[in-house]
């Protein structure tokens, strides 16, 4: 048994179709401090990032925020 708040998910998810990754804390904060300092961002990284993706919900919230 993993512990699901500790562990990361690299096996396939409950309905057996969707593959769980990594996530890659570090990266989501660049994302979100770097939106915070160039909103503009928002705009270049549209196509490439989904906020809803963040694992972090607060990184979604700067996101939604920023773009407001």
């Amino acid at each position: 048994m993993t512990d699901m708040w500790t562990d990361e998910l690299t096996e396939p998810a409950g309905d057996e179709q969707t593959w769980a990754r990594p996530r890659d804390l570090d990266a989501e904060r660049t994302v979100a401090a770097s939106i915070m300092e160039r909103s503009e961002l928002i705009d270049e990284l549209d196509g490439l990032v989904d906020p809803v993706d963040f694992s972090d919900p607060r990184y979604a919230q700067i996101w939604y925020a920023v773009d407001e």
